[in-house]
């Protein structure tokens, strides 16, 4: 599929989006970074959009399976339901999910149902994601999910619902411009747990971050420079990174360190 050339397309209605609206509302999405901020800004989407309800969803992979994690946040949305999807870890079974990571690209819950057919979905029709989804009125909306650029092991999933009816062409417009900073928000800081630095570790990372060479760093803090690489190397793998730039450019995403 050429992704470049998909889009979300929804039926006719003849109102425009408010251009000056979706300005604001990405300038406001820019700023969440708590759930607090997050529900209010949903009320702001809702109003403009006319959209039932929204999902944000974030799997966070780990080499041990046991520690892999799956968190998701709705409103207007069954409890029920996404206790259920959370529980079952359904992310991974659910094909409207798996299309959307595939296109990279906003789409219909249709077209994303369409694609994962095509592309040999056997069990759509009879899954228990989908029963569980229609029970919860969960019928029509718009996906959108790519990997994190905070961390590659993050995957973050947005998706509005419109209720039984097929989103507007309207409201897949306004999707199409938000959906992909709507899912910039889960992955923050604020709504998952940064990484547990010792003291040590943090005083590393610290004079890293204004440009300090390992052997600077022994000095000023009293200790080997082997003990740094050791930090170091325990700063990477808490961060989830391969290097010191990698390390200092997620640690300043994530507020761990200022910008110098």
């Amino acid at each position: 599929m050429n992704t470049a050339k998909s889009k979300i397309v929804g039926r006719t209605s003849n109102s425009e989006p408010d251009y000056r609206s979706i300005l604001e509302l990405v300038d406001a999405f820019l700023l969440v970074n708590s759930l607090d901020q997050l529900s209010e800004l949903w009320g702001r989407l809702a109003r403009i959009s006319g959209v039932q309800g929204a999902i944000f969803a974030l799997s966070r992979a780990a080499p041990d399976p046991e520690t892999s994690s799956f968190e998701i946040i709705t409103f207007g949305v069954e409890s029920g339901w996404a206790n259920s999807y959370r529980l079952l870890q359904m992310s991974a079974q659910d094909p409207v999910v798996q299309a959307s990571l595939y296109t990279g690209q906003p789409m219909t819950w249709a077209q994303a149902a369409r694609l994962a057919i095509r592309h040999g979905s056997k069990a759509w029709r009879g899954s228990q994601f989908r029963k569980l989804a229609l029970e919860a009125g969960l019928r029509h909306g718009v996906i959108y999910g790519r990997r994190s650029s905070y961390s590659p092991n993050l995957t973050a999933i947005t998706a509005l619902t419109t209720g039984d009816k097929p989103p507007t062409r309207r409201q897949c417009t306004l999707s199409s411009h938000l959906l992909p900073h709507l899912n910039e928000i889960l992955p923050r800081s604020g709504f998952h747990q940064a990484p547990d630095l010792s003291r040590c570790e943090m005083e590393v990372l610290k004079w890293c971050a204004v440009g300090k060479s390992n052997l600077e760093i022994a000095k000023i803090l009293n200790i080997a420079e082997r003990t740094v690489k050791f930090h170091l190397r325990n700063i990477y793998r808490k961060l989830e990174c391969d290097n010191r730039a990698q390390a200092l450019s997620k640690a300043l995403r994530i507020g761990l360190v200022s910008p110098s």
